[in-house]
């Protein structure tokens, strides 16, 4: 971290701040040998990517390379869960669960 003397930072002010605003770097003000401030960018400056990062960054947002499942492959999430509870249920001593219960219909008057 950069130092500079009080009298050097009033003098040279806008310089400092244009040299912390470009490098990011804080730079500590210093009153009679003592830090007494720290001059920081108010929002951190973000790094221009390298080619690698750009590249890498391509072949992760191509299409091409997102999974798609095969072919003919039917994946439906109600009847994973029927499997599953169908399993814990045999382990349990618990009847299948065939279809879904059929849904009763509720009064919407409470009493």
């Amino acid at each position: 971290m950069k130092t500079i003397t009080l009298r050097d930072a009033n003098q040279q002010f806008s310089r400092l701040v244009r040299e912390v605003e470009a490098g990011g770097e804080p730079v500590t003000v210093l009153r009679n040998g003592k830090p007494a401030v720290k001059i920081t960018a108010a929002e951190p400056k973000i790094p221009e990517r390298t080619a690698a990062q750009k590249a890498a960054l391509a072949r992760l947002l191509d299409p091409k390379n997102h999974f798609m499942s095969p072919p003919g492959w039917d994946y439906d999430i109600g009847k994973i869960r029927d499997e599953d509870m169908n399993r814990h249920s045999a382990v349990r001593g618990l009847p299948d669960r065939d279809e879904e219960p059929a849904k009763t219909k509720r009064s919407r008057v409470r009493g």
